[in-house]
């Protein structure tokens, strides 16, 4: 293969890759001894950018940051602080499954001759509808009297005392204190009816706007829990992943193989894992194999 490793320069994505464990649907791992080989992850997505390009495969990569999410027992989501160097691919093009990620990375066991080189397919859900705001109670009317109803009646019984003073000017002051009284209660009670009526009107659309969106966040859970189980099911994604995953996995090796195999390292260990054989079948062939 011609030297590409100077042709692009290593663009860092300001965007770190988080990775969640149940979104890996397939895993290789090698354990290689580099005897003083030294190639790293920047150089290789130098040549793997430089390859898709000169191929002209709908491929984009970016090299970045990736660090894992742990998800805890109770269902905790926790940011793991380990960042390592990774090239994160996805399809390119008109391509629809933009939630297909191969990820690759190499890394040195501190300044040894050890290392493992790591490559994921990661298959994301979809993201479900997002739930309808939280409600606000509407805050209640005051449904107090404008004055108490016990203080117009004390008012109504003064005026009633002083209406059979026989004075007359207090009979008129009376009568007049009365007739105050009473338009007062009048207004008070009617406020108060109206201030319940509001009230009552208001919690019951309150009540009906909640079981609706009880019933809408349900709906979403459903799909969301659809999303998670069914991300994988028969679809044509399934023959983009196998293509991607084949382009992806057989490009990567072929350079790690020119630049480490064929230089001096040496394949100690292999580790194939999958999560899904009718898409990406088990196998314990190691790839490297044919660079020794």
């Amino acid at each position: 293969m011609r030297d590409l490793s100077n042709k692009k320069t290593t663009v860092q994505s300001p965007t770190p890759a988080f990775l969640t464990q149940s979104w890996v649907i397939w895993e290789s791992v090698y354990i290689i001894k580099t005897n003083g080989i030294k190639f790293d992850t920047s150089s290789l997505y130098s040549l793997l950018k430089a390859e898709l390009e000169a191929q002209q495969v709908p491929i984009d990569i970016v090299y970045t940051k990736a660090g894992w999410i742990v998800e805890g027992g109770t269902g905790n989501l926790k940011i793991d602080q380990d960042r390592r160097d990774r090239v994160a691919a996805t399809p390119g093009g008109r391509s629809i499954y933009t939630n297909m990620q191969f990820i690759v990375g190499i890394d040195y066991f501190g300044d040894s001759n050890w290392a493992d080189i790591q490559m994921m397919m990661i298959v994301q859900p979809e993201n479900p509808p997002e739930g309808p705001p939280a409600l606000i109670r509407p805050e209640a009317a005051n449904t107090q009297p404008l004055i108490p109803d016990a203080a117009l009646i004390v008012l109504g019984l003064i005026a009633v005392g002083l209406f059979f003073s026989g004075n007359l000017a207090l009979q008129i002051l009376a009568t007049l204190g009365a007739s105050i009284a009473f338009v007062i209660y009048l207004k008070s009670n009617s406020h108060v009816a109206k201030a319940k009526r509001k009230n009552e009107l208001q919690l019951a659309r309150y009540q009906e706007d909640n079981i609706e969106r009880n019933r809408q966040l349900e709906k979403i859970k459903l799909e969301e829990e659809e999303l998670k189980r069914n991300r994988l099911s028969r679809s044509f994604q399934w023959d983009d992943l196998r293509v991607f995953y084949t382009i992806m996995n057989h490009l990567t090796n072929r350079i790690i193989g020119e630049n480490m195999i064929q230089k001096g390292a040496t394949v100690k260990e292999f580790i194939n894992e999958t999560k899904n054989e009718e898409i990406i079948p088990k196998s314990k062939k190691n790839i490297l194999d044919e660079f020794q």
